[in-house]
């Protein structure tokens, strides 16, 4: 049975996924500051030809200048927010997909404990990451379910 989508839990290995959600939205405003220091620098150099031209302090032109950079400046305040916001989102979807499987094979392994490996084999949802691991993990138990059989039959034989 599929869980429905505003029922999964999204959040199945913190220690993981708040890292990583960090990180990207992190990584998303420094380049966002690094463009926002070019763009301080187009700006300067706008100022720097007004002196060039020799215009006044007060000229039209510095004002025009000034009123373009708290516009793009506004503009570019709300790029980064938004930005970083739906990367965190994504993350949050990226990283489910990454700790689905994971703490998938950590509760079969906890259940390796008290039941036989036939009865802990393990499949991942179809869009998930790391599907070769989970046919990994049931080819390693049909392995160790075969020596444990064959360990028995050795047994007893003698």
């Amino acid at each position: 049975m599929k869980i429905p989508f505003h029922r999964r839990k999204f959040l199945i290995n913190t220690d993981f996924q708040f890292p990583f959600i960090a990180r990207m939205v992190v990584v998303n405003l420094l380049t966002m500051a690094i463009l926002f220091i070019g763009l301080y620098l187009i700006f300067y150099r706008f100022n720097f030809l007004g002196n060039e031209l020799g215009f006044e302090a007060d000229h039209r032109f510095y004002e025009f200048v000034r009123e373009q950079f708290v516009i793009i400046s506004a503009l570019f305040l709300g790029a980064a927010l938004s930005s970083s916001l739906v990367l965190a989102v994504y993350a949050v979807f990226l990283s489910h997909r990454i700790a689905g499987p994971l703490e998938n094979l950590k509760i079969r392994f906890k259940q390796l404990k008290a039941n036989a490996p036939k009865n802990c084999k393990t499949c991942f949802r179809k869009d998930d990451f790391f599907h070769d691991l989970a046919s990994a993990y049931n080819d390693h138990l049909d392995n160790v379910q075969k020596l444990h059989d064959k360990a028995r039959i050795d047994e007893s034989s003698d």
